[in-house]
């Protein structure tokens, strides 16, 4: 945000899709009083009566997420190199050689 940079422009940041379980989803609590000490639930829904004639009803839903990915040991480290060679045909072409560190 303004000059603030959060990624170090020398690195490149992978991640995987499509991996059933790579990321965990926990769930926090609604910010309803009687919300307090349990367990988060996927999706919150509670409703206000009109109270002095009851014509119409105010619905409130949400939901609180927060989805985590692999713990810091699973990440790695992976440097590239780029290299110009001599191709058998005469040209010249570029390899990038990847190594996990």
């Amino acid at each position: 945000m303004g000059t603030v940079d959060f990624t170090d422009a020398s690195k490149a940041y992978f991640f995987p899709v499509g991996v059933p379980g790579l990321f965990r989803q926990y769930n926090a609590l609604a910010d309803f009083v009687e919300t307090a000490n349990t367990i988060g639930l996927p999706r919150y829904a509670k409703q206000a009566v009109d109270q002095y004639f009851a014509r119409w009803v105010m619905l409130h839903v949400q939901s609180n997420p927060a989805r985590l990915g692999p713990a810091h040991g699973q990440r790695r480290d992976v440097r590239h190199r780029v290299r110009a060679e001599r191709r058998d045909s005469g040209g010249l072409g570029w390899t990038l050689d990847t190594s996990v560190a």
